[in-house]
């Protein structure tokens, strides 16, 4: 077969349960491990026998399969569950050649993709439904040079003898993963004595994202956003924000500034200087955010990530959770509003707020104790004056993140410990003095 007939045999699983593709015979191999769920589609639609030869699986027309999960998001989309994970890095011999002579290249330049969604309510994977199915050719998209300059990044650092340096900050889009259960497994480098983890070459979650979206999967994107952002700091930032609002953005002259006026004003400007600037961010896995700074110079708000998915943190590990993703395998990019008085604001700097492998273990604590609570060890004591204090972690704890309300209000709630507590709905937030911190040492 080619692969356009391969890619038929694909769609024609589209809609379907995994139940409907494998049958009952598969299901022990469901059960067994977390790449399961692939290895029985690969067999149950294509016939292929797992294997551990290290190329691609249809080998002699050079297509390699990709079973990748979906989740809903908080307004019900479906968004990529995990990364993609493409294999395992040899430190020793991977880095050898240029990128269209490497062994990842070799293997994964053209991927048949087929997702299936998810449910962490519906337990029983026989009843996931294959969602989409179509051919991710690297020779063909727009992103190819920017995969091929982060191989080349991940090939200095090696080259430096820096192998056990690497994260996946260090990369746009092919990222180096850990890989094990724990990330404690560990394997040499050529130019340095010192262990580095076992990781594996990966595409981030907001590459899956785009190419996900079937309407942005063939059009253009310009790679010029850094400069663009240089530039809208340039021009506006001499522009007083709430003028700026009150002439040229607010409809209603009878409604009164909203409290995300910064935010509103910063996505005017970029509309106007870079229309397609979201695709662009969600491409590249960063994420636009406002702050605001006093006339101190101090930064006046905590940065919060999405609710916590109740079903979500209580079954997945920490590096599949949608907390880590946002944390490791993000970039937020900071634009910083200095409030000179009510009446007066201006942006001031862009600057980039991103996590490393020093700062993985702390956060990585508070996930778990979060999850923990979720389980079963969450508590709370009421004050007279009805005031609920819980157990989890706060920003006093000075750990880089922390847990508090993320609700409409405080009706807003869902349950946990296995649906016998009803709490407000929580969120991660990033710390207040972490990110001073990293604004006082931007330029």
């Amino acid at each position: 077969m080619n692969k356009e007939e391969i890619l038929q045999i694909a769609k024609g699983a589209i809609n379907k349960t995994i139940g409907e593709i494998i049958g009952n015979q598969e299901i022990e191999l469901i059960k067994k491990d977390k790449g399961a769920i692939g290895q029985a589609i690969e067999q149950g639609l294509f016939g292929l026998k797992r294997n551990n030869l290290d190329k691609a699986d249809f080998a002699e027309i050079g297509l390699e399969l990709k079973v990748i999960p979906l989740k809903r998001d908080s307004k019900n989309n479906l968004v990529p569950k995990e990364r993609m994970v493409l294999s395992i890095i040899n430190y020793e011999k991977d880095f050898l050649f240029k990128f269209k002579e490497s062994h990842v290249y070799e293997k994964n330049n053209c991927i048949l993709v087929l997702a299936y969604e998810h449910n962490y309510i519906d337990l029983n994977k026989l009843n996931y439904v294959i969602k989409d199915a179509f051919l991710l050719d690297l020779n063909t998209i727009e992103e190819y040079q920017i995969i091929e300059e982060d191989y080349l990044t991940l090939k200095k650092m090696v080259e430096l003898g820096n192998a056990h340096l690497i994260s996946e900050s260090n990369s746009n889009i092919l990222a180096a993963c850990t890989k094990g259960s724990k990330g404690d497994n560990f394997r040499t480098q050529p130019f340095s004595s010192t262990p580095a983890k076992q990781r594996a070459f990966s595409f981030k979650v907001g590459f899956i994202k785009k190419i996900l979206n079937s309407k942005t999967r063939n059009q253009h994107l310009e790679y010029n956003l850094f400069d663009k952002i240089d530039y809208i700091i340039e021009k506006y930032q001499n522009i007083n924000v709430i003028d700026y609002y009150l002439n040229h953005i607010r409809k209603d002259v009878t409604k009164k500034i909203p409290k995300n006026i910064n935010r509103i004003v910063l996505d005017y400007w970029m509309k106007l200087e870079v229309p397609n600037y979201k695709k662009q961010l969600q491409a590249l896995t960063c994420e636009l955010r406002t702050c605001t700074v006093n006339k101190d110079g101090k930064i006046q708000e905590s940065l919060s990530l999405n609710v916590i998915n109740p079903l979500a943190i209580v079954e997945d590990s920490f590096e599949d959770s949608s907390e880590y993703l946002d944390l490791f395998e993000n970039k937020f990019l900071m634009f910083a509003f200095k409030k000179v008085d009510k009446q007066h604001i201006y942006l001031e700097k862009m600057f980039e707020l991103e996590f490393d492998k020093s700062e993985y273990e702390t956060i990585q604590s508070v996930w778990e104790d979060t999850k923990l609570k979720f389980i079963s060890d969450y508590q709370e004591t009421i004050s007279p004056n009805g005031q609920v204090k819980d157990n989890f972690i706060k920003e006093s704890s000075n750990k880089i993140i922390h847990i508090r309300p993320k609700g409409v209000n405080k009706l807003d709630q869902y349950l946990i410990m296995n649906n016998t507590k009803s709490i407000c709905k929580k969120s991660f937030w990033i710390n207040n003095k972490y990110i001073q911190k990293k604004y006082d040492n931007s330029k």
